[in-house]
């Protein structure tokens, strides 16, 4: 699927299946809210590293009605599915396009980020891009992850 991301029609179709074949999605979005909660975002940014569709950066934003965020994707075509899902939102989401894979040279806008996550994302990562994508959370003042693989 990797490749195919980049594919609107494909991005579409995974987006109106909302998530529901990731059997531990609804799970990992209940614990990331929680720990965010926990993070005194307040009206600080948090950091979403594979923003996707924008699925739970709706929840994020609509849970906290104050904070800011980030989304980076590599995908347009899922970018422009979280660009209309995250419209009511406007002025507290931007969105940057960027491959994950290379996050060593993602540059976000200057923010107060109090949290950085990403949700069944970094699995499409080898071991050395993972880590460095861990490394990112050093730009949140406290940084809480949630992924696939678990909450680190």
């Amino acid at each position: 699927m990797t490749n195919s991301w980049q594919d609107p029609e494909a991005a579409a179709e995974w987006d109106a299946a909302l998530g529901h074949d990731l059997p531990t999605r609804a799970e990992q979005v209940d614990v990331l809210l929680s720990l965010l909660a926990t993070a005194e975002i307040g009206d600080g940014a948090v950091l979403d590293l594979g923003v996707g569709s924008g699925l739970v950066a709706e929840r994020v934003l609509a849970e906290f009605p104050q904070a800011r965020l980030v989304g980076v994707d590599f995908s347009r075509a899922m970018l422009e599915l979280a660009s209309k899902r995250l419209e009511r939102f406007a002025g507290r989401v931007e969105l940057v396009q960027h491959d994950l894979a290379k996050v060593t040279s993602l540059v976000v806008p200057l923010a107060e980020y109090r949290a950085a996550f990403s949700v069944q994302t970094l699995h499409h990562l080898t071991d050395h891009e993972k880590a460095n994508a861990r490394r990112t959370r050093g730009r949140a003042r406290r940084p809480t992850y949630a992924t696939d693989r678990g909450i680190f």
